[in-house]
């Protein structure tokens, strides 16, 4: 029986704890990018062993109050996490001064429903956003029209590059 991808997500999520720390070769010669933690999720919102550690990490530490500690090279790579709630979901911010695909990021942002389904990952670039819409919207409406094809994506997860207040992200929307 095929797993839908929620499921897989929870999934890898009970096995990725252990991960993080581990930092691929890449990763630990250049400190500032985000290349290996966001490896596969621009490609149907794939994500890395330490990406959904880091996800893990950002939950635990916002239900219990605290800061996470994230499996980053180098930890002043971010700033103090935020947690904004919203009504039926948290919005869990979390500034960084890095790269991905050579983008200036500015921020990773995890949205969490109140037991609604709701779970988006967003990844904000940092402006000017130019270089971020040139290398990321193609690979946005590739990756959505792969996973709406796809017959495993029954909740219609998708991705795409959203635009609010002036602020770029690239999103991977996997509510349900």
């Amino acid at each position: 029986m095929k797993l839908l991808r929620p499921l897989r997500f929870a999934a890898a999520l009970a096995l990725s704890a252990f991960s993080l720390s581990a930092l691929t070769p890449h990763a630990a010669a250049r400190a500032d990018t985000l290349d290996a933690l966001l490896a596969g999720f621009d490609q149907g919102c794939d994500y890395s062993a330490g990406l959904l550690a880091a996800l893990e990490e950002l939950g635990a530490a916002a239900d219990a109050g605290r800061q996470p500690v994230l499996p980053l090279a180098a930890p002043d790579l971010y700033g103090p996490m935020r947690v904004i709630p919203s009504g039926e979901y948290d919005d869990i911010v979390v500034p960084l001064t890095a790269t991905w695909k050579d983008v200036p990021v500015s921020a990773l942002r995890f949205i969490r429903g109140r037991e609604n389904g709701i779970f988006l990952v967003l990844v904000r670039f940092a402006p000017p956003h130019e270089a971020a819409r040139r290398v990321f919207a193609p690979l946005a409406e590739g990756s959505a029209a792969r996973m709406a094809e796809d017959p495993e994506n029954l909740t219609e997860a998708t991705t795409f590059l959203n635009e609010i207040d002036g602020e770029l992200s690239y999103v991977c929307d996997l509510s349900t």
